[in-house]
This record gives C-alpha cells, sequence and structure tokens, in this order.
C-alpha cells in the first residue's frame, strides 16, 4: 500500500467507527447469538432497513466483524462476540458510547487543536460530566461502558499487586465497586471503602452482593475529601479526566488522611517513548476532545505526586494497557 493509500485508509477510519456504532445500537450481535439470519429477518428484528443493513454489514464483514453467507444471511464472528450484551469481555455499550455525543465533539477537533478548549464543552454548552448528569440514558451508556472497560483489565490490575499487606482498601470513584470487590474476594482479611458521588454508590449497593458486609459505602465528592482510615488507596481510571491542579486536589484530599505508611494506587494508561506505537496517545486526544484531562508519562504523575506531598515508589505493568503507579508519601 502507497503512502498516499495508507494516508487514506487513516482518513476515512470513522467510516468503520460509525458502521460499528451502529450495529452496536441495533443490537446485531445480540440477534445472531443463536445463529446466521437472513438480512430481512434481522433487519426486522433490530428495526432497520433491510437493503441499508446488508451494506453495513456486507462492509463490516470484509473486516472479520461478521460473517457472511449464502442467501444474504450474516453470521457472528470471533471478533463480533464481543459486541454481544452477554459477552463476558462485551465493548457493546463502549461503541455506542464513542459512537454517540464523544463522536459528535470530534467534529469539532480542528477549534480544539488551534486554542485548546475541549470541544465536548463547547458544543453542548457544559461538561461531559454535567450533561451526563443531565442526560440519564446517555449516562447509564457511559457507566455501562465503564464497567465493561473495567471488566476487561480488573483480573490483571488485581494480579499486577499485592493486597496482601492491607488491612483497609479504599477505591476512590470506585464506581460500581468492581476493582474493590476482586480485591475483597481474593483476601478476606481486607475491608474496603467505596468512596464516590451517589449513582455510583446506588450502583454498588446492588453489585457488591455478599461482599458488601466488608465494604464501607461513602457518598462524597474526591475534589472536596477522601475517606479516612485506609491504608491503600486505588485511583482507576480517574486522573486521566482532570488537569493538572484537579489531580493535585484530589490526591492531597487523600495524602491528608491516608494511613502514615499508606499507598496510592493510580491504575492509568501510561504514555510512552516518542514515535513508538500507543494507544495512549490516541486516548489522550480523546480526553483532550472530550473532557479536561489527558493521559500521562510516568515522569508527569511523578510529579503530580511530588506537589500532593507524595513520591513515586514503583510502578508495575500489567497484562492490560493499564500500569499501576504506587506512591508513598513524601
Amino acid at each position: 500500500m502507497s503512502p498516499s493509500e495508507a494516508l487514506m485508509r487513516m482518513g476515512t477510519g470513522y467510516w468503520v467507527a460509525k458502521a460499528l456504532y451502529a450495529a452496536a445500537r441495533l443490537g446485531v450481535a445480540d440477534r445472531l447469538a443463536k445463529g446466521p439470519q437472513e438480512i430481512e429477518d434481522l433487519a426486522a428484528l433490530c428495526g432497520a432497513d433491510p437493503e441499508a443493513l446488508y451494506r453495513t454489514l456486507r462492509a463490516l464483514a470484509s473486516i472479520g466483524v461478521f460473517r457472511e453467507e449464502p442467501g444474504r444471511k450474516f453470521a457472528l464472528t470471533p471478533q463480533a462476540e464481543p459486541m454481544r450484551s452477554d459477552a463476558p469481555d462485551s465493548v457493546r455499550q463502549f461503541l455506542m458510547m464513542v459512537g454517540e455525543e464523544q463522536f459528535d465533539a470530534w467534529v469539532d477537533f480542528l477549534e480544539t487543536v488551534r486554542t485548546g478548549r475541549t470541544a465536548f464543552d463547547r458544543l453542548f454548552g457544559k461538561s461531559v460530566f454535567d450533561y451526563y448528569e443531565r442526560q440519564p440514558a446517555s449516562a447509564a451508556v457511559f457507566h455501562g461502558a465503564m464497567e465493561e472497560l473495567t471488566g476487561l483489565s480488573v483480573d490483571a490490575l488485581v494480579d499486577a499487586y499485592d493486597f496482601s499487606g492491607h488491612r483497609r482498601v479504599a477505591d476512590v470513584g470506585g464506581g460500581h465497586g468492581r476493582v474493590l470487590a476482586k480485591v475483597l474476594a481474593r483476601h478476606p482479611h481486607v475491608e474496603g471503602v467505596l468512596f464516590d458521588r451517589m449513582p455510583g454508590i446506588e450502583a454498588a449497593r446492588k453489585s457488591l452482593g455478599e461482599l458488601a458486609h466488608r465494604c464501607k459505602l461513602v457518598v462524597g465528592d474526591f475534589f472536596r475529601e477522601a475517606p479516612e482510615g485506609a491504608d491503600g488507596y486505588i485511583l482507576k481510571n480517574i486522573l486521566h479526566d482532570w488537569h493538572d491542579d484537579g489531580c493535585v486536589s484530589i490526591l492531597s484530599n487523600i495524602r491528608r488522611v491516608m494511613d502514615p505508611g499508606g499507598r496510592v494506587l493510580v491504575m492509568e494508561n501510561l504514555i510512552g517513548e516518542a514515535n513508538a506505537p500507543s494507544f495512549a496517545k490516541w486516548l489522550d486526544l480523546h480526553m483532550l476532545t472530550v473532557v479536561k484531562g489527558r493521559e500521562r508519562t510516568e515522569g508527569e504523575y511523578a510529579s503530580l505526586f511530588e506537589q500532593a506531598g507524595l513520591k513515586l515508589s514503583r510502578v508495575l505493568p500489567t497484562a492490560s494497557p493499564f500500569a499501576i503507579l504506587e506512591a508513598v508519601p513524601a
């Protein structure tokens, strides 16, 4: 492929993104879970135009997402399985999330590059988090997508860090509590504290199940406070949502209340070396476009820790895109 052809493929990547979004939103993979379907039947089940759906799935089948069979039938492929709602590695809601309002924000990306201002805020007149507070349907997709991403990495994260030396672990901004639940399940002596805003706490009450008696649920705002009395504090996918001053505020609140021998565990994608392929570098652009945050290098996180009275003690790789940055009191 020539450089010009390669650039054309890159420049039309949104074609694939929106085709995946349409298939995810229509629930195509769920409809194919029991076997191949003729396009007319599939379109009726999905509430779609048969010809338009056929052309969409034909294109996706050309890149391995679905398989076209004789008689205008389509079937699942291994690449399409994660689009099922019930798949253990489902990313259906993630594809929906990045294909809706967050996708719309990218239309204004040039202005973001020119001004440094977040496109989502300009387009919708409010931050993405304020928007989701007022749009419950979109918020449900967002939170579902976050749960999917956590599900893909939780085992790798808990495998990579030894929590056996901790007695009380707090997950700050922990949402449904999936990471904390995995820690508690692995280490019966550990007590948990889940700290989040009310929607996250309400969801956690339903998801913690038999572990609920070992986990204190605390409603709060991590820009104002942090739960006291823990010797381990998890921040997973939190700091990348915020500018540096916000991150220092979050970390400082934890530093004020953590045990003297405590640890702060920041779980994030790290930006690697110059010119090296990196999903984190593209995620960083998404954070620039949708929220006021950013992905960071190891050195940039070390600087945030220092400003909050902490110091980076070690960085642990995991069998996932995440690294665990451990910080201790300075």
